[in-house]
């Protein structure tokens, strides 16, 4: 549109132009206006910038006066005759072809628009910034005015009459108050859709930020109900923990007091004992002198210069009061035979078995201990000391076919108590032993405390290679904790009967033997291969309903508590058995669960013999023979 106006003014300054050019008769007028037309065409783009101002501009014209151009004469030689002064013309400009008819006037009202007011939003007093609108650019290049083609075939350029800008008149233009109130009213417009956006804003913030509170209350909320769920359980997981404590302290309470009860029930009982001996006991026996006087001033013999024998000996004198003279007379009448010189050895440096060795077979085992001879002899020895037997059972609670079986396993009932002095074999042992030289040191030191107690003569005693002693085959140190003067003639000597069967009794039961509760019970399969995982001996315990669960249970009722599961290698396949706690109890005599199995074996056969009429206890079933048989006969009795 502007572009339009342009043009249009343009249009109108060529044609009053050439109207007032026709209407002078002059040609000094007109060639001064084809000058100043020219002069006007190259002040065009001043005018233009001029029109694009935003004020208004005059459209109010001038007409131009008719200037007459003097120019001074050239300079003349001075000559007193008076010389006729020439008038300078200017040259004309060549001849139109056609004689120019200028066209007749238009005359157009032109009323210039006021330029809008740029679009301005009020802003705080802090913050003010005035927000125009970017005005279009023009994309038409404006047109030069149609005078110009008169110029190019040589028509007068009329030019328009030039007005000084301190005397150019102009209209005021005072826009129209409609349009100042629809700004206006944009303008409001803008403020109430900034005020609603800006309060839609503040509306979402505060909605969210009351959602997150209440989300944070919430999760304080829950946090709080975890905590207090927690110490809750922390608290009633130490009230369990103390309700716990409290009730295995009262239980060991309630032990302790059931042992002193034993205790002193023992001591009555013994005390009885010494009462209807008919030997009254000898005090003195201790720090009597010994039987026999070995008395030496230095050590000779296989032990001689041997540093651990000559310590031994002053050892004994300065801890126990023994002379040294005896000492070294005893220990140089000691020998170290080539058999205790190869079992030293072979107690020295073990041979570490293998998971390929598989030891010895329980079949062998057995046939060596279960035989005719084992079984009548503990059989004749129970009918010789049935008294004894039967007062110990009574004592002590270890029945008297247990005591016969470990006596019968051990010695025969004192058939074989050792083919070797025990003093050879401890001294051999304590003294060429790397290994276990200290413990068997230990032992020799009891045996000779022994020796002066009972009176014995140190030489004369049979022992195991080991040096075992006695029938129940007791360690020297063992006889001064677990024995028994069962006969009451004032010392313990395991080589009777009496004291033997007392000691036996004593050791079983001071390491925890159960009344009433059968050593071992044959166990029974009941589908499931499990058991077969498990580890087996008297070293692993097992709960009854573990190894139920595993398809293995004892084929009747006579245990109780943790069991251990005993797996036995026979020639037929292998055995099952259920060992209770008096099956570890034995085992503490003898760490092999083959041993412990042999004395519950031959303790049952000599049962049979000896206890046939009493119905207490199960009858013994022989794991060894035909496995239907054993199904059947379990089945029947459960």
């Amino acid at each position: 549109m502007n572009n339009k106006r342009k043009h249009l003014k343009m249009a109108c300054l060529a044609s009053v132009a050439v109207l007032l050019g026709a209407c002078s008769s002059t040609p000094d007028v007109k060639k001064q206006a084809s000058i100043d037309l020219e002069t006007s065409m190259t002040k065009q783009p001043i005018e233009l910038a001029a029109m694009n101002s935003p004020k208004p501009i005059s459209m109010d014209l001038v007409v131009p006066k008719t200037v007459t151009v003097s120019r001074k004469p050239p300079p003349v030689a001075a000559k007193k005759t008076p010389v006729k002064r020439k008038v300078a013309t200017r040259q004309a400009l060549p001849a139109p072809r056609k004689a120019y008819v200028p066209p007749k006037p238009i005359v157009v009202a032109v009323h210039t628009r006021a330029k809008p007011v740029a679009n301005t939003i009020r802003r705080p007093a802090s913050v003010r910034k005035v927000v125009s609108v970017p005005k279009k650019p023009s994309l038409r290049r404006p047109s030069l005015p149609r005078a110009s083609a008169a110029m190019a075939v040589g028509a007068p350029v009329i030019r328009p009459a030039t007005v000084p800008r301190s005397n150019i008149r102009r209209s005021v233009y005072t826009a129209p108050k409609p349009a100042v109130r629809r700004v206006a009213n944009n303008q409001q417009q803008i403020r109430q859709q900034q005020a609603r956006v800006k309060w839609e804003k503040d509306q979402q913030a505060l909605a969210y930020r009351v959602k997150w509170e209440r989300d944070q209350q919430v999760k304080a909320q829950q946090q709080q109900e975890r905590s207090q769920q927690q110490q809750a359980q922390a608290y009633r997981a130490k009230w369990e923990r103390d309700q716990q404590v409290k009730a295995q302290q009262q239980a060991r309470i309630q032990q302790a007091r059931q042992q002193q009860a034993r205790q002193q029930q023992a001591r009555q009982q013994q005390a009885r004992v010494q009462q209807a001996s008919y030997q009254p006991r000898v005090n003195n026996a201790v720090v009597q002198r010994p039987v026999n006087n070995y008395s030496q001033s230095r050590l000779t013999g296989d032990f001689a210069g041997n540093p651990r024998a000559e310590a031994f000996v002053r050892m004994m004198a300065s801890r126990h009061g023994f002379a040294q003279s005896y000492v070294a007379g005893v220990l140089s009448r000691a020998e170290a035979t080539p058999w205790l010189r190869k079992q030293a050895y072979k107690d020295a440096n073990p041979v570490k078995r293998t998971k390929k060795s598989r030891g010895p077979s329980w079949s062998n085992y057995r046939r060596r201990f279960i035989t005719s001879k084992h079984i009548n002899t503990g059989t004749a020895f129970y009918n010789r000391h049935r008294r004894s037997l039967q007062r110990a059972e009574a004592q002590y609670g270890v029945p008297s076919e247990y005591i016969l079986g470990i006596m019968g396993v051990e010695t025969i009932y004192g058939g074989n108590v050792g083919s070797d002095r025990a003093i050879d074999a401890l001294a051999t042992l304590g003294f060429m032993n790397a290994r276990r030289g200290n413990y068997f040191t230990s032992e020799l030191e009891s045996y000779f405390l022994m020796t002066r107690r009972a009176r014995l003569d140190p030489l004369q005693p049979k022992a195991s290679w080991a040096g075992a002693l006695g029938l129940p085959q007791f360690m020297p140190s063992n006889i001064k904790k677990y024995g028994v003067d069962y006969d009451g003639d004032g010392a313990v000597n395991l080589w009777t009967p009496q004291d033997a069967i007392g000691s036996v009794a004593n050791y079983l039961r001071s390491h925890g033997w159960k009344p009433g509760e059968i050593a071992a019970i044959p166990a029974v399969k009941t589908g499931s291969k499990g058991y077969s995982r498990l580890k087996n001996g008297f070293k692993y315990k097992h709960s009854l309903s573990k190894l139920a669960r595993n398809g293995l249970r004892p084929a009747y009722a006579g245990v109780s508590g943790n069991v251990n599961m005993v797996k036995l290698r026979t020639n037929r396949g292998n055995e099952y058995w259920v060992g209770g706690n008096n099956f570890y109890v034995i085992t503490r005599y003898n760490h092999s669960s083959h041993y412990a199995m042999a004395v519950h074996q031959l303790a049952q056969e000599i049962r049979k013999r000896v206890k046939p009429m009493r119905s207490n206890m199960p009858r013994v079933i022989e794991a060894s023979a035909d496995q239907d048989l054993l199904r059947q006969v379990a089945n029947t009795l459960l």
